[in-house]
C-alpha cells in the first residue's frame, strides 16, 4: 500500500512538473482549476512530515501515535508538521483540520491551514511567520535533530498543487522532489543544520488581464542563525540548535511569483 501510494505522488508531481512548463496547466481530477486576481489570499496548506523509512499506510498519523507503548517503529512514523516538539507556530485561533482538499481526496492524508500569508502577484522578502521567537529546549532539539538524520521533510500544498523541491544533477537535468527537507545532516562534522528560512516560488499562468491560475509551486528551504534579514550564502552561519541549552530563532519566509 505504502509503495502503491508513493508511485501515486511521483505520478501526480511528475504531471505538475509538466504543467508548469506549459501555457495550459494540468489540474488533478476532481479539481477544478481556480481563478484569482490579484492581491486575493492564496492557500497554504501543511501535511505530516514523512521520512524515506516511513511505514505507515494511510500517513494519517497525529502526535499521540508517538506517545504509544505498542510495539511500532515511532521513528519510521510521520509526525503532525504541528507537534509541539518541532515548535511551528500554528494560526492564531488553532490549526483547523481541511477536510476536501488534494490530500484527503488523492492520498487519504489530513492537512491543516497555516500563518502563511499570500497573495496573487504579490511578492513577500522576509517575513516573520510567527509572532514571537521561537525558543526550543535541549530535549526537543535533540528530537529534532534526529528527525533530520532520518531525513525527514515537510510537505505542503499551494493551491491544491503540492509544494516541491527542484535540483539539479552533475549534468545540470532538473529533478522534481515532493516535498522539502526539514534539515541537513553533515556526517563529516556530526552536525544538524535545522531549515527556518523558507523561500517559496510560486508560477502562475494570465487567464485574460485580470484574472490568473496557479501551476506550480516550489519551497526551497535554507538554515540561517541570524534570520533578520533573510540573507543565506556560503559566508553565513546555519542554525545548529543545541542539544546542551535552550535555542532561540525566528521562522521566516519570502514569496516570488514567475509567469509560466
Amino acid at each position: 500500500m505504502f509503495l502503491a501510494t508513493s508511485r501515486m505522488r511521483l505520478a501526480v508531481l511528475a504531471l505538475v512538473a509538466a504543467a508548469t512548463t506549459t501555457v495550459s496547466a494540468f489540474y488533478l481530477p476532481g479539481m477544478a482549476p481556480k481563478n484569482y486576481e490579484k492581491g486575493q489570499p492564496v492557500e497554504l496548506l501543511v501535511n505530516a512530515l514523512s521520512s524515506p523509512e516511513s511505514v505507515s499506510p494511510s500517513r494519517n498519523v497525529l502526535s499521540s501515535y508517538h506517545e504509544s507503548p505498542f510495539a511500532f517503529d515511532v521513528q519510521a512514523l510521520p509526525y503532525d508538521q504541528y507537534y509541539e516538539k518541532f515548535h511551528f507556530c500554528e494560526p492564531d485561533k488553532g490549526k483547523k483540520a481541511q477536510s476536501e482538499n488534494l490530500g484527503s481526496m488523492l492520498f487519504g492524508d489530513r492537512f491543516y491551514d497555516s500563518r502563511f500569508e499570500i497573495n496573487m502577484l504579490e511578492d513577500v522578502k522576509c517575513k516573520a511567520l510567527c509572532k514571537d521567537e521561537i525558543t526550543i529546549s535541549r530535549e526537543d532539539a535533540k528530537f529534532v535533530n534526529e528527525r533530520i538524520r532520518e531525513k525527514y521533510a515537510l510537505n505542503w500544498v499551494i493551491d491544491q498543487l503540492p509544494a516541491a523541491k527542484v535540483t539539479k544533477d552533475k549534468n545540470g537535468k532538473e529533478y522534481y522532489h515532493m516535498g522539502f527537507d526539514l534539515g541537513t545532516f553533515v556526517p563529516g562534522k556530526r552536525r544538524s543544520f535545522f531549515n527556518n528560512y523558507f523561500e517559496i516560488e510560486i508560477h502562475y499562468n494570465p487567464v485574460d488581464e485580470k484574472t490568473f491560475r496557479v501551476v506550480g509551486a516550489f519551497v526551497y528551504p535554507h538554515s540561517i542563525e541570524d534570520a533578520s534579514n533573510c540573507v543565506f550564502n556560503s559566508d553565513v552561519a546555519q542554525l545548529i540548535l543545541a542539544e546542551d541549552k535552550e535555542t532561540k530563532f525566528q521562522y521566516v519566509y519570502s514569496v516570488k511569483w514567475e509567469v509560466r
